[in-house]
């Protein structure tokens, strides 16, 4: 009876034992599958297709990228950082509320000459809705506001027109409260996932009206394109005042679309599904940082360099890199034709508000952030436009980043620069 009951025990966990393993199997395999299957990075990039009116802003904003970086970097020194496409959807959004003149004035700024400002607000709001869906592996949000002082009329239409072409949240609030302050401050962190979280300082009697755009960026590396940080060293980079510095070298080898001749080497690395790439351009050693940018920042140069590139077998050294970077952009807005848009006594904003006849931008700043390692890449900016009124070879090349150079991310279907900047110091945090 004894080792019958024994018996029966070995029986009974043996069947749960398979019962078990099966349940671990069908929960393991299930698991395997929901992850496959909801895995972003295998999924095909979405390519939006423009219509011609729409790609001719697009390649406009290439223009004014290297306009504005390189207005940028001969004003400021070590580490650069601009969002064009912050800064453009920005003043795009304020120019809807500027009338005759002072309009024109900021659309061609923008470089948007020729262009209406309806045809202009149709390619952000189509642009804007499709870039969010063209990798679900990489985290990117775009997002726009208006804050305004709540004893103002601000026309109907302007908010209207704001808030369907570029998805504006437009509110009135007591600007001599101190809490407003920290309400816009507030806004700025939570759509960049906390990395710039102040944008303002003050409000001012004077200030009647904050336009912000805030652009958030994570992605990861596209698969075998990743860098090992065990294969990172330290290596010696070379900045421009011949001063070195040691700086975490990450390598890698793979096949890159790149491209490498006497001005320059432009090498591009994807994330996630592709839909989305990190360039990064150095200048030839006979060149320089200046003249790559001018040359870049005509249309058909860049664009013929991109179509020039061709996947080959690269090792590739990048530096790691992290920093932060505010620049206020009124003296760079001015030289790009922009400045009536400043000034109080011209300045036309009637389409945005009711009685007041002497609004005026005030000051245009932009914030910036970006961190790039072996992973992947996180980057945002935010844009603040406030507004007063008075009162192939087989053989693996060599490619290394040892340099100042210069880098953009860009969604490729489109060419839309979301970043763009300048490499120094890849030590340097500010």
């Amino acid at each position: 009876m004894q080792q019958f009951i024994v018996e029966m025990h070995l029986i009974i966990n043996s069947y749960i034992m398979k019962k078990l393993f099966f349940l671990i199997s069908v929960l393991t395999l299930a698991l395997s599958c929901s992850k496959d299957s909801g895995s972003s990075v295998n999924s095909e990039p979405l390519v939006i297709n423009l219509s011609a009116s729409d790609e001719a802003i697009a390649n406009i904003g290439n223009t004014f990228t290297f306009e504005v970086l390189g207005r940028v970097i001969n004003e400021k020194t070590g580490n650069i950082m601009i969002s064009p496409y912050s800064l453009s959807a920005c003043l795009s959004m304020t120019a809807n509320g500027a009338k005759g003149a002072t309009q024109d004035s900021m659309l061609k700024a923008l470089g948007f000459t020729g262009k209406t400002i309806s045809q202009v607000n149709s390619y952000f709001e189509k642009v804007t809705t499709s870039i969010l869906k063209t990798d679900p592996s990489t985290k990117l949000s775009i997002a726009n506001s208006i804050w305004y002082r709540n004893t103002i009329s601000v026309k109907s239409e302007f908010i209207q027109t704001t808030s369907d072409s570029y998805k504006a949240m437009v509110k009135g609030i007591d600007f001599n409260a101190s809490s407003s302050v920290n309400t816009i401050n507030k806004w700025a962190s939570d759509k960049t996932n906390g990395l710039i979280t102040k944008v303002i300082d003050e409000i001012t009697p004077d200030n009647i009206m904050f336009l912000l755009n805030a652009v958030y960026f994570k992605a990861i590396w596209a698969k075998g394109f990743e860098f090992d940080s065990k294969k990172s060293k330290k290596m010696q980079f070379y900045q421009t005042n011949k001063v070195n510095t040691t700086v975490t070298m990450m390598i890698n080898e793979h096949s890159y679309n790149s491209i490498v001749n006497e001005n320059l080497s432009a090498v591009s690395i994807p994330y996630g599904n592709g839909a989305f790439e990190f360039l990064a351009f150095l200048p030839s050693e006979t060149s320089s940082i200046g003249k790559m940018i001018t040359d870049l920042t005509n249309e058909s140069n860049f664009n013929s360099l991109i179509a020039q590139m061709e996947s080959r077998k690269i090792i590739l050294q990048l530096p790691k890199f992290k920093f932060k970077f505010d620049s206020r952009l009124n003296n760079i807005l001015y030289s790009l034709g922009m400045g009536i848009a400043f000034d109080p006594f011209n300045a036309d904003f009637s389409n945005a508000f009711n009685g007041l006849s002497d609004a005026h931008i005030s000051s245009v700043k932009q914030f910036n952030y970006i961190e790039v390692n072996e992973k992947g890449t996180e980057a945002a900016a935010v844009t603040v436009t406030g507004m007063d009124a008075t009162s192939m070879p087989v053989s693996p090349i060599s490619i290394v980043f040892n340099r100042p150079f210069v880098f953009l991310i860009r969604e490729k279907s489109t060419g839309i620069v979301l970043f763009a900047g300048k490499i120094e110091n890849p030590n340097l945090t500010e």
